[in-house]
This record gives structure tokens, C-alpha cells and sequence, in this order.
């Protein structure tokens, strides 16, 4: 995590009113600076590269250019860590502009407090200022770029396992998209997110690709070229061919562990199993990475410069867990070719 002293915001909405209530909120933290302001997407994007913010706080309905295409762009030409936050976030946020705001590259997503103008709430308050350090100091992180290696170790592929946190949904769809229609193996995906959030998630995936979405309730037989989503709160675990959504018991865990899917899977695939880390914050994954080499089998990582967040990643390189690293454009072919 990032060392900050005070957390550098900029707040992009189109209501001066909405404007100067949300830097009156974040002003009263003794930790936090508000350093510019932005009345739609397109000032927002000259604003970011003037000030190069720790957070933006962004809203998606404005003139000119909206948050949706701002956030895009700026993560193309000046990645930052966005935070979205609009009335048009769903409560619980598990709909269409949840995971429009999470493709485009936002990191989290809020919903715009109700009746803003007459006052929010003190949980609301708290919630609002205590996502805005977290995020920003969570940061995106930069290492040395790690040489690919092209070599596929153990035999015949059996399942592909994908690790994600933040900045990860929209790289899972990239890769999920990418993957042939008839890909021989089932695919679990392990993406950190709240459990109000991942029944929308997995309705997002079955809508955006080709493949057959399992959001699985208690437990599921594998098969081959369909995806599996653990439910939320729960971490998938492989066991005799089967996945399994079990309830963790560490209150302090995001779910669904990746570590937990790593090693269970690498149990009983042994040197079938393929792993993938995506974006993300920490270093969940990596000790399940480095299991999965053990046994034979091959675990790749996306690269830094195609990363939101290089956290999970580089904890997996770091450890050495990791055989290949590779841009996320080039993730879809290069699993296409070992499957």
C-alpha cells in the first residue's frame, strides 16, 4: 500500500452544489486534500494530468463527456485510481452500470447518497471518506517488467483458474472473451468482491460472452467451457471434480480466497492445472501460485503495464510463482494455444 500523508482527490460532477458538499465532506479529514474539481469528463481528464490525483472521484452522468468514457480514456493515457460514484449505481451495486463503471477501468463504485443536498448520513459519511484512503493508497503499482518465458510445463491442461481483486472484472472479461468457443476445460474464476455484488457479476460475464455463467449456491460437477463464479462470501473449492462454495471462516478474508482455489485445485489436477493473476490489490494468490508450480503445472501473470493494480501480480512474481508474464491483450491467444 502506498505511503500517503494526505490523499490528493479530484471531485468531477456536474452540480457545483454536489461539488462543494462532497469537498466540505472530504475537507473535514484531517487526511485528505481536495485538489481540483472537474464540471464533466473531458475537463476531468486535463485536470488529471495537471494535478496527477491520488483518487478521482467520479460521477457518470455529465455534459460533454460522461464518467463512463472519462474514466476510460484516463486510464489509457494517465492511470489513476477512479472511484465512481453516482445515483445511477445500483443498491445493492450489482446491475448494468455497476460493471459498465468496473469495465471501464473505475476501481470501486458508490451509489450517490440519496437527498444529497439536504444532508448525508454519518455511516454514509464514514463510508465514503474511509473508501476514498483505501483506494488511493492502495495505488497502482509499478516494478521492473519481469522477461516472459514461453514454456509450458507438466501434461495435458485439465482447468483454468483465474485470480483477480481490483481492476480485475474488466480484465477477466477481456480474457473470458478472448478464450475460443470451444474451449476443452471448466474455467473457475476467483474475483475479490463484496457478495452483494457478485450475482450481478456473473449475470455481466454470461451476458458479455460466449461461455454458459455458473454462479454456484452450493456446489457444481465441472465441466468443460463453462465458467464458475463461487457465490458471495464464499471461496470455491475443487474437490473430487467438483466446485465447491464454502462460507469463510476468517472474518478478516476478501472473497473468494484465490489462494484457497489455487491449492485445492492443484490437489486434485495436479500438473493439469493452469493458473492466471489479474489485476488486483495484495498478494492473495501468490502462495497458491507457487503450489501449482510444485505440482507441474503453469501459472501465468498479467504484466504491469496492462494492470489497474500490479499488487497481486507482483506478489506472485516476487515468490516465485509465476512462469510467464504477458500484456492482458495477450493472455486469450496464449491460453488458446495450450488448451
Amino acid at each position: 500500500m502506498k505511503k500517503i500523508e494526505k490523499v490528493r482527490v479530484l471531485i468531477v460532477d456536474d452540480s457545483i452544489v454536489v461539488r462543494e458538499i462532497i469537498k466540505e465532506l472530504l475537507s473535514n479529514d484531517k487526511e485528505i486534500e481536495v485538489i481540483g474539481e472537474a464540471e464533466n469528463g473531458k475537463v476531468a481528464i486535463e485536470k488529471v494530468k495537471e494535478t496527477n490525483p491520488d483518487i478521482v472521484l467520479m460521477d457518470i452522468m455529465m455534459p460533454v463527456m460522461d464518467g463512463l468514457e472519462a474514466t476510460k480514456r484516463i486510464m489509457e493515457i494517465h492511470p489513476v485510481p477512479i472511484l465512481i460514484m453516482s445515483s445511477l449505481i445500483e443498491d445493492p451495486p450489482s446491475g448494468k452500470f455497476t460493471f459498465k463503471a468496473i469495465n471501464s477501468g473505475a476501481i470501486d463504485v458508490l451509489k450517490k447518497p440519496k437527498r444529497i443536498l439536504e444532508g448525508i448520513e454519518e455511516g454514509v459519511k464514514k463510508q465514503i471518506i474511509e473508501k476514498v484512503k483505501y483506494i488511493a493508497r492502495t495505488g497502482v503499482f509499478k516494478i521492473e517488467r519481469v522477461k516472459k518465458v514461453f514454456t509450458v510445463s507438466g501434461g495435458k491442461k485439465k482447468i483454468l483458474l483465474i485470480g483477480a481483486s481490483a481492476g480485475g472484472p474488466r480484465a477477466v472479461l477481456t480474457v473470458l472473451k478472448g478464450l475460443k468457443r470451444d474451449f476443452p476445460c471448466p474455467i473457475i474464476v476467483a474475483q475479490h468482491m463484496a457478495p452483494d455484488f457478485v450475482e450481478g457479476f456473473s449475470k455481466w460475464l454470461q451476458e458479455e460472452t460466449h461461455f454458459n455463467v455458473s454462479l454456484v449456491g452450493n456446489r457444481e460437477i465441472l465441466r468443460p467451457g463453462v465458467v464458475y463464479v463461487p457465490c458471495g462470501g464464499c471461496n470455491g473449492v475443487v474437490k473430487e471434480g467438483e466446485i465447491i462454495s464454502e462460507k469463510s471462516n476468517n472474518p478478516m478474508e476478501i472473497t473468494p480466497s484465490v489462494d484457497a482455489l489455487f491449492n485445492s485445485a492443484s490437489r486434485y489436477f495436479g500438473d493439469g492445472c493452469v493458473g492466471v493473476i489479474l489485476s488486483g490489490i495484495g498478494k492473495d494468490g501468490a502462495e497458491g501460485a507457487r503450489e501449482i508450480l510444485r505440482v507441474g503445472g503453469l501459472v501465468l501473470a498479467q504484466d504491469e503495464s496492462s494492470s489497474t493494480v500490479y499488487g497481486m501480480p507482483r506478489a506472485a512474481v516476487e515468490i516465485g510463482g509465476v512462469k510467464t508474464v504477458l500484456p492482458l491483450s495477450e493472455i486469450p491467444d496464449y491460453l488458446n494455444s495450450i488448451f
